[in-house]
């Protein structure tokens, strides 16, 4: 009875020793390590890296920030994972000599406790070896899970409403040539900022009042006018100016009959209005005027082969009163 007694006793102290032990987790704690206001911080705290890692042109540093899992949709490219898009991107730095990428309009919220959703304006500039801009402003929405590793990962990323800066430019030089090709001279003005200087191939500079007297009086003798352009290029790019050039074709049929043809080199200084873009400074340089007309002579280059029968002859290089 002595012999069970001590055997018992010693069973209890045995359990009271574990049960004093101190609890080893397996797992995590219960208990968060981080409050909301500190994940909310986290996850605004990412933005400014990740900027960080596009302006280092850094492919693996910028897909950290996405889960494996994660589906990334680039408007006009495609969809991808992290994987992918890491492929992507250094493919798309390969050629790049400069790239600046700016983040404005930023929105961060809590969903949930484990997700959160991030909306930012992305601004990039990218200038290639060969000289060549690309521009493009897109809002950026992504989606955020807390991972077990007490961080944010990126499970969705959509681009959504991107714009591309070269194709503004140019929706701006359609809406110029549409004007001109229906004489309209309000939407040519239309293209122009307020302020805007307007220097013709001879020198002459105008305001936006004066250049729309001027377009006035030239349609008032023009039958049709047919532009072309060529070779349009962004020469410079920032935010807050673009200058682009590009050749022009015209094709003028006078009222009076014969064809005038010209090539003229225009070169135009762009500022932001909004989203949009408009003319500040515009500067024309003539290549060449072929002029057939056997009628009206408003060329600077007579090639007429028949008698000068012009009934007012008002070119700068032709005054004869016979042949051409």
């Amino acid at each position: 009875m002595r012999t069970r007694t001590v055997v018992l006793v010693a069973l209890f102290g045995v359990a009271a020793a574990l049960i004093a032990l101190p609890t080893v987790s397996c797992g995590k704690k219960d208990t968060p390590m981080f409050s909301d206001a500190e994940k909310t911080a986290r996850a605004t705290g990412m933005i400014d890296k990740y900027v960080a890692a596009w302006n280092k042109k850094d492919p693996h540093g910028i897909t950290t920030f996405y889960a494996d899992y994660a589906k990334i949709l680039v408007p006009t490219v495609g969809t991808f994972n992290a994987k992918s898009y890491k492929q992507y991107l250094q493919q798309l730095f390969g050629p790049i000599a400069e790239l600046s990428y700016q983040a404005t309009d930023r929105e961060v919220h809590l969903i949930q406790s484990e997700t959160a959703g991030i909306k930012f304006r992305a601004w990039v500039i990218m200038r290639s070896t060969s000289n060549e801009y690309v521009a493009s402003k897109t809002w950026i929405d992504w989606q955020l899970n807390w991972t077990a590793d007490d961080e944010w990962k990126v499970a969705v990323e959509n681009g959504t409403d991107k714009l591309v800066v070269k194709d503004q430019l140019l929706t701006v030089l359609s809406v110029w040539i549409n004007g001109w090709e229906t004489k309209t001279v309000e939407k040519i003005l239309s293209i122009y900022t307020p302020d805007a200087t307007i220097i013709e191939s001879d020198g002459t500079q105008y305001d936006l009042s004066g250049y729309g007297d001027l377009l006035t009086q030239k349609f008032t003798d023009i039958d049709t006018i047919d532009l072309a352009y060529l070779r349009f290029h962004l020469d410079t790019f920032a935010w807050d100016e673009a200058d682009v050039s590009f050749q022009l074709l015209s094709t003028i049929n006078p009222l009076g009959g014969g064809t005038a043809y010209s090539t003229d080199n225009i070169s135009w200084r762009l500022a932001p209005s909004g989203d949009n873009w408009l003319v500040q400074r515009q500067q024309t340089d003539n290549v060449s005027v072929t002029d057939d007309d056997t009628a009206a002579d408003d060329d600077t280059i007579d090639d007429d082969t028949t008698v000068d029968d012009d009934a007012s002859d008002d070119d700068t290089t032709d005054d004869d009163t016979v042949f051409d």
